[in-house]
């Protein structure tokens, strides 16, 4: 849930709205039934625990319309990664889906913006690779 939680942060910092320009593990469809516009983060694989330290590795792909638009996205939230995340934070609950809130975070991009190819609809797509370095406070 670490994933849906660094969403939620980077909607009340102003980079999109979650299930509209922001998506948890895949881009749904639009009403022409072609995959939706924004940027959607997907965890690999489960979380790894090394010296009491969680490791949430993730993908952060992009898609828009216009190839410069896609790849300024990117850029952006790889600037807000970069900047925001290298230090400790918190990273909020999203309620009503779970109550933990995570600390001791910082979120290193492991690799800078690379193209990932055209999709079906001749879009291009654009991917940040990282992981995500996390404490679970548990609710009591």
């Amino acid at each position: 849930m670490i994933t849906l939680s660094l969403l939620k942060q980077m909607q009340t910092d102003g980079l999109g709205t979650i299930d509209s320009d922001l998506w948890h593990l895949e881009v749904p469809l639009n009403g022409q039934g072609t995959p939706a516009m924004g940027a959607w983060i997907v965890p690999r694989g489960a979380p790894v625990s090394r010296f009491n330290v969680n490791i949430q590795p993730f993908d952060f792909y992009f898609r828009h319309t216009n190839k410069n638009t896609s790849l300024m996205k990117a850029k952006q939230f790889l600037n807000y990664l970069q900047e925001s995340y290298s230090d400790v934070c918190e990273l909020p609950s999203y309620e009503p889906i779970f109550s933990e809130t995570y600390s001791n975070v910082t979120i290193k991009p492991t690799d800078g913006v690379s193209y990932v190819g055209e999709d079906e609809n001749r879009k291009l797509v654009f991917v940040i690779s990282g992981e995500i370095n996390y404490k679970e406070n548990k609710e009591n």
